[in-house]
């Protein structure tokens, strides 16, 4: 009898849990901020990407998004150049997750989009990363994490182009 209520307890932690916290990979919002790039890039008179899911770099992308939303300071890769010749890392935490559940019920993910491509077109280097001309397959990988403890969610996207 014991040794049932101690794995009751246990069960009944982790789902209470798994319930504070919920992450959310949406292709969606990925291939939006992808086509938002695209944009940028043909306004810029640039290529646009044809690829949007090559999967060594998509593969590698999530991995980085995944690491980088369990991170307090997020990081960029070291070591990928075989996979990739650019790499832009946004991340963003804001307190009050109504109106991105707002966001994720309706499935409207433009605002979230905009943001991104607006904060890596205001930063130098990240800007040259989206537009650069040599870059010709690209991909972006997004992780929502919605954490109802702390009332907060996080925004966690990587973007990896190759020639």
């Amino acid at each position: 009898m014991k040794k049932l209520l101690i794995l009751l307890f246990l069960f009944t932690s982790s789902v209470s849990f798994s319930q504070v916290n919920m992450c959310i990979k949406s292709n969606k919002l990925d291939s939006l901020i992808w086509i938002k790039i695209n944009e940028y890039r043909a306004s810029k008179g640039v290529n646009v990407f044809e690829t949007f899911s090559y999967s060594d770099i998509r593969d590698f992308s999530y991995t980085r998004t995944h690491k980088n939303s369990k991170l307090n300071l997020i990081e960029h890769s070291i070591g990928g150049f075989d996979v990739y010749n650019c790499e832009c890392i946004y991340s963003s935490v804001r307190t009050g997750p109504n109106s991105l559940l707002e966001i994720i019920n309706t499935g409207d993910y433009e605002k979230l989009a905009d943001g991104v491509l607006h904060a890596w077109i205001n930063s130098e280097p990240h800007e040259l990363g989206i537009s650069c001309k040599y870059y010709t397959k690209s991909t972006v990988t997004s992780i929502i994490t919605l954490n109802y403890t702390t009332n907060q969610y996080r925004l966690d996207v990587s973007y990896h182009a190759a020639e």
